[in-house]
């Protein structure tokens, strides 16, 4: 989009502002629905042929007392709950596993 030759020029789409008004985009074509980040690709092919190994990985160290660890099998396995509080655990909570 041009920049107007005066500031009183009006811009197409934007309010007194500057901003674009709600529901209307500085890009209306924008990215086609569907498209995927090229960085999220690119990692998708790196881990292709690692993916049920990282995974063994992860389970066998949460099962060994790996907090970390546990969370990120956790995290993945679970979706979080929505519409309460999430409460944090204690590190005695994380006890039951030996280590």
């Amino acid at each position: 989009m041009a920049m107007p030759v005066d500031s009183l020029q009006e811009q197409v789409g934007r309010d007194a502002r500057g901003r674009f008004e709600k529901g209307r985009s500085g890009n209306p074509a924008g990215r086609r629905q569907g498209v995927r980040n090229r960085a999220t690709i690119l990692a998708e092919q790196l881990l292709a042929g690692h993916a049920a190994a990282l995974i063994e990985k992860a389970v066998e160290r949460a099962l060994a007392g790996d907090a970390l660890a546990l969370k990120l099998c956790l995290d993945h396995i679970m979706a979080p709950v929505r519409g309460r509080a999430v409460r944090r655990l204690r590190s005695s909570a994380l006890s039951i596993f030996p280590g």
